[in-house]
């Protein structure tokens, strides 16, 4: 997989997982779409977040039509194990969460050169080329960010070595500190 580089754009960089869904037919009621992953595509999102295993993961997903764009709210379900940061061992867990993404077609936003104004828990829109939304990188991109980022284990607890001061503090500032404990 191509990695990013400074001088890539988002759009260069292709999608861990795809799942299209045509937008051209949906009426105002919007359109209900289930999504559950296979085990390939688990195994690709396992080895590029670093888990350890991802039995599950399904979204549940509502698009409809706002204005020039569309709406997409999904719930993302996910079962997934990690690697305490402390013991190494594995740590399982459960992503449960509700996401909601606005989509305007990339010429709209392009265009728009006021100001939005947008609520602390609203994200900006996301573009939308098009009549087509990929609802696959979405519920990727949102599993990623709903990872804790530090998994430990409920009774996990740092070496005695680890925590015990034994090692000797360097740089400036433990250099003056121990000045300062001479003079005393």
């Amino acid at each position: 997989m191509k990695r990013k580089d400074a001088t890539d754009s988002v759009a260069d960089v292709p999608p861990l997982f795809s799942h299209w869904v045509d937008l051209s037919d949906i009426d105002l009621k919007g359109r209900d779409v289930t999504l559950t992953l296979d085990e390939a595509a688990r195994a690709t999102l396992a080895e590029a977040f670093e888990l350890l295993d991802l039995p599950a993961v399904s979204a549940q997903a509502t698009i409809w039509p706002v204005d020039e764009g569309v709406t997409l709210r999904f719930h993302l379900r996910a079962q997934v194990v990690q690697q305490c940061v402390v013991t190494l061992e594995p740590v399982p867990g459960d992503v449960d969460e509700t996401i909601t993404l606005h989509y305007t077609p990339r010429a709209v936003l392009e265009e728009t050169h006021h100001v939005v104004d947008i609520a602390d828990d609203d994200d900006p829109p996301e573009p939308l080329d098009g009549d087509r939304l990929d609802l696959g990188a979405a519920v990727a991109e949102h599993l990623a960010l709903s990872l804790d980022p530090f998994p430990r284990k409920a009774d996990a607890v740092l070496p005695q070595s680890a925590t015990d001061g034994q090692h000797e503090a360097t740089g400036p500032f433990a250099a003056l500190a121990r000045l300062k404990r001479d003079e005393t």
